[in-house]
């Protein structure tokens, strides 16, 4: 009786929402479908696939079932509830899926400090500590020996963030997809900072402390590319056609600043170190600073605007000198017709 409740509730259901058409906010109560959220069937992938049961499992770019592998772009969905053979095309056959519970699953590699840590896929019967793509399986909430496991599948962190003794991940599995932090409209009035970060170092330290790094670049493999590599691009961007703005508009700023009383430093403070550790030699030569011919309709004004103020530049007659150090020898760079 109670099974034949929730046939004919779930048909209603559906025949509400095709009655209803267009999706509108509700001016009414509504009969929405509903099923348990701990089973869930998935069309299976075609060409072959097998499914085992108690396999993991994941979907690939088009959405459909495929065993788990640590491959680019696959997202787990959990544990085979059985087997499952789809000899046609995608979708011909479908395969319940555990979506979430805990399950004791082969491992590769841990240890009992892992535990509350997230784990990774590394095929559709193991999973361990770390792998190529970061495929998310659950929390180590268990540990039994280091090949093995209780998988809490539900916690997940949706596959791309973790933290305890670890990185955090935080991923996209599309090429034209970005991570994307405050990317929106304000409207208070106050400082707007769309990303801070601020490590600190508490115990004495023999390396550096590194707020942002960035280390773009090609694969391994022998890959060309017809564009360049591009490691911080700032491109700050005036949308309105009317307002105005009194302050600068800078594409970087470097602030340094030190309490008094705050120790020495022996190495030197600066806004801008470059380094050169290229083996290649650019055709198009190796510089410090490049730039290329203005693009659009305003002219660059000058290379650099300095402070007339005697600790980095001063003009006198007519003639501008810039300061500057070579090895242990201080001196001045001539610049003439300032008008």
């Amino acid at each position: 009786m109670k099974r034949a409740f929730r046939k004919w509730s779930l048909l209603m259901g559906m025949i509400m929402l095709i009655a209803l058409g267009i999706p509108a906010a509700l001016s009414a109560d509504s009969q929405i479908p509903r099923k348990e959220g701990g089973l869930q069937s998935f069309p299976v992938a075609g060409s072959s696939t097998q499914i085992y049961k108690g396999a993991q499992v994941c979907v690939n770019t088009g959405g459909f079932l495929v065993a788990g592998a640590d491959t680019n772009a696959y997202r787990f969905v959990g544990i085979a509830y059985e087997n499952v053979l789809n000899a046609g095309s995608d979708g011909d056959k479908a395969c319940r899926v555990h979506t979430t519970g805990v399950f004791l699953l082969a491992a590769t590699s841990i240890e009992q400090a892992m535990v509350g840590r997230t784990m990774y896929l590394v095929d559709d019967a193991t999973f361990d500590d770390t792998s190529s793509n970061r495929i998310a399986v659950g929390t180590l909430v268990r540990f039994e020996s280091a090949t093995s496991g209780w998988i809490d599948i539900g916690q997940r962190g949706n596959g791309s963030i973790t933290g305890f003794q670890d990185h955090v991940y935080i991923n996209t599995d599309l090429a034209t997809k970005n991570v994307r932090l405050n990317s929106k409209t304000f409207l208070t009035d106050a400082s707007i900072v769309g990303v801070q970060t601020k490590p600190r170092a508490g115990v004495n330290m023999t390396n550096d402390c590194i707020g942002m790094e960035s280390m773009p670049g090609l694969g391994v493999t022998a890959i060309t590319s017809t564009q360049g590599i591009v490691c911080f691009k700032a491109e700050p961007y005036i949308h309105a056609t009317a307002g105005a703005i009194t302050g600068d508009v800078r594409g970087y700023e470097a602030s340094l600043g030190c309490p008094a009383g705050a120790g020495t430093i022996t190495g030197v403070l600066c806004a801008l170190k470059a380094i050169n550790n290229t083996a290649k030699a650019p055709t198009g030569g190796i510089y410090v600073i490049y730039a290329p011919t203005h693009g659009d309709a305003q002219p660059w004004s000058g290379l650099a605007h300095l402070p007339n103020d005697g600790q980095i530049a001063y003009e006198t007659g007519g003639t501008g000198w810039i300061k500057v150090r070579i090895g242990a020898k201080h001196g001045q760079i001539a610049v003439t017709g300032m008008a």
